[in-house]
C-alpha cells in the first residue's frame, strides 16, 4: 500500500509539472516546422535517439548522420557511429553538396554558426522542457555562396 502511495505522488506531481513545463519539446518542434511549411525539406537530426520524436509528429524519416541514413526510429546495430558536432557539420556541407538542397538541422546542442562553406542560421530553440535531453535547436544550413565563403 506504501508503494502505491507513493507511486500515486509521483504521478500527481509529474502530472502536475506537465501543466507548467512539457517533458519534451519535441511536439512543439515539429509544429513549428510544419506552420513554417518547411516539413518537406531535407531534415537531418542528431543525435539520433535525441531527435527521432520529430520524425514521430512529422510523420516521416528523417537523416540520421549517427548512420547516414533515413529512418523514423533508431536501429541500434554497429552501423551507428557517435559523432561530434564539429562531424555533424563536415556530414551536413556533403549532404548539402550530393543532394543540391538545403537541410533543417535538428539537434539537442547549440552550434558554432561561422563556417567558410555553410550559412547557418538559427531557426529557433525550443528549450522549455523537463527533459534536457529533449530540449532542441532547429538551424537552417545552406552551402556559402563563393562571395560569403571569402
Amino acid at each position: 500500500m506504501i508503494i502505491l502511495c507513493v507511486h500515486l505522488a509521483a504521478g500527481i506531481f509529474a502530472m502536475a509539472m506537465d501543466f507548467f513545463k512539457p517533458f519534451s519539446t519535441s511536439k512543439e518542434l515539429a509544429s513549428f516546422i510544419e506552420k513554417r511549411q518547411m516539413a518537406d525539406m531535407l531534415i537531418v537530426g542528431s543525435p539520433d535517439y535525441r531527435t527521432s520524436p520529430l520524425s514521430a509528429y512529422l510523420g516521416r524519416k528523417i537523416y540520421y548522420l549517427e548512420r547516414d541514413d533515413f529512418g523514423s526510429f533508431i536501429i541500434w546495430n554497429n552501423k551507428r557511429k557517435q559523432i561530434e558536432p564539429q562531424e555533424a557539420l563536415r556530414k551536413i556541407s556533403e549532404l548539402t553538396r550530393l543532394k543540391n538542397k538545403d537541410v533543417l538541422f535538428v539537434s539537442n546542442y547549440g552550434l558554432e554558426t561561422s563556417r567558410s562553406d555553410l550559412s547557418i542560421t538559427e531557426l529557433a530553440e525550443f528549450t522549455n522542457a523537463i527533459l534536457k535531453s529533449e530540449q532542441y535547436h532547429l538551424y537552417l544550413i545552406r552551402r556559402a555562396s563563393p562571395q560569403q565563403g571569402n
